[in-house]
């Protein structure tokens, strides 16, 4: 991923001297399931890492769904009066139906029905990084293996829920989105107390 980014300098270098804003989230702390031990970890290192490359970054920490929903409009305004706006989440990601969401720390999801009352659809972060001028970029370290899909699949609730994220297809040629592993596998969360393995290479 620094091969990436550097890349991205190389042919618009204009941008490392760009406004650069990150909203980056670490949900680990879930209620109705066991907690995971390192999306902390990944999103501290991580906002620590842009914020060494100029980028001022908007952290949080274990949000439910409301917290998520206020954090993601709140970085909108940054997101409209910046040239480059990216968003960095660890925590659980799901698939349901083809379409894929976030995990707040309190989804409950007892049925796949529940999804759009409940998690955070990808189609919502894109939309509040559409304003920044010159590129948007999501990365996503949230195809952990996930005790959701277990409960839903067992309980009859969840025939569509997919195991990893689905692919993520935008129109956009400005949008960068970066995922930890291929559609519809799962990868782990690491070593407790240190990162997970995408987050680690990506730093």
């Amino acid at each position: 991923k620094k091969l990436l980014l550097l890349f991205i300098f190389a042919c618009f270098p204009t941008l490392a001297l760009a406004s650069q804003v990150a909203l980056v989230i670490g949900n680990s702390k879930y209620t109705s399931v066991a907690e995971l031990s390192n999306p902390g970890n990944d999103s501290a290192a991580m906002a620590a890492a842009l914020r060494d490359q100029g980028f001022t970054v908007l952290h949080r920490d274990d949000l439910g769904q409301i917290e998520m929903r206020r954090t993601l409009r709140d970085f909108r305004a940054m997101a409209d009066s910046a040239e480059i706006a990216l968003i960095f989440y660890a925590g659980h990601g799901i698939e349901i139906s083809g379409q894929n969401y976030l995990v707040p720390i309190d989804a409950r999801l007892e049925d796949e029905r529940d999804a759009s009352v409940e998690l955070i659809n990808m189609d919502v972060l894109l939309r509040q990084i559409s304003g920044a001028r010159t590129l948007k970029m999501v990365v996503l370290d949230a195809c952990r293996n996930n005790p959701f899909v277990v409960k839903m699949q067992r309980d009859d609730a969840g025939r569509n829920v997919g195991l990893g994220l689905a692919d993520i297809e935008t129109s956009d040629t400005d949008t960068l989105i970066a995922y930890a592993a291929a559609a519809g596998e799962v990868t782990p969360d690491g070593i407790t107390g240190g990162n997970s393995p995408f987050t680690e290479a990506f730093l």
